[in-house]
């Protein structure tokens, strides 16, 4: 049996093995298991992170949530970049309101964060999406990029990527061999 798991899986195994005490070698079938029990024990506590997506001029903000073969986007809210470009645009108290009534201001996330709750959420939800690692080509953060590359589309991600999502996002691209470039993705 072999489960892919990244740092946060074997420093939950060692944890477990630390706790019981235990001096005696482990074989590698009870090391799986335990291997499988934590990333399974971790990937049923999913996480919401903050996000923003764009497609073309349409924005999409809500929340993002690692599955062990998905991302589960849930959006929150729609709306346009134009909003936001001429905000920026106008300047001064105008623009700032314009701006400021566009600015991504995500809706709280799903009160359960399993995989069936999520694809409820994201059935009900427009601009909300679940994206199978398979069709995610890229997820990319550098400096001047910042965008994940899925099903022959590109959604940018005009806020980028916070740094606890990042490292997650960078662990699970690094399990479901998706590629990434950037620094802090992996």
């Amino acid at each position: 049996m072999s489960v892919p798991a990244g740092e946060a899986g074997h420093t939950a195994v060692r944890l477990v093995i630390e706790s019981h005490n235990t001096e005696q070698t482990l074989d590698t079938v009870t090391v799986d298991r335990l291997v499988l029990l934590c990333y399974c024990n971790l990937m049923a506590q999913m996480t919401p992170y903050p996000l923003s997506l764009q497609l073309g001029m349409k924005r999409f903000h809500g929340h993002i949530f690692l599955a062990p073969e998905k991302l589960y986007f849930v959006c929150s809210k729609m709306g346009g970049a134009w909003a936001a470009a001429i905000g920026q645009s106008l300047g001064g108290l105008v623009g700032g309101a314009i701006a400021a009534a566009a600015s991504p201001k995500p809706g709280e996330a799903p009160p359960e964060f399993d995989e069936a709750a999520l694809e409820k959420a994201v059935a009900e939800n427009d601009g909300s999406m679940i994206m199978e690692a398979p069709k995610i080509e890229m997820i990319k953060h550098t400096m001047w990029l910042r965008l994940i590359r899925f099903d022959g589309k590109k959604y940018g991600l005009p806020n980028g990527l916070s740094k606890p999502l990042k490292a997650a996002l960078g662990e699970w691209a690094k399990t479901n061999n998706v590629k990434t470039k950037g620094k802090g993705l992996g």
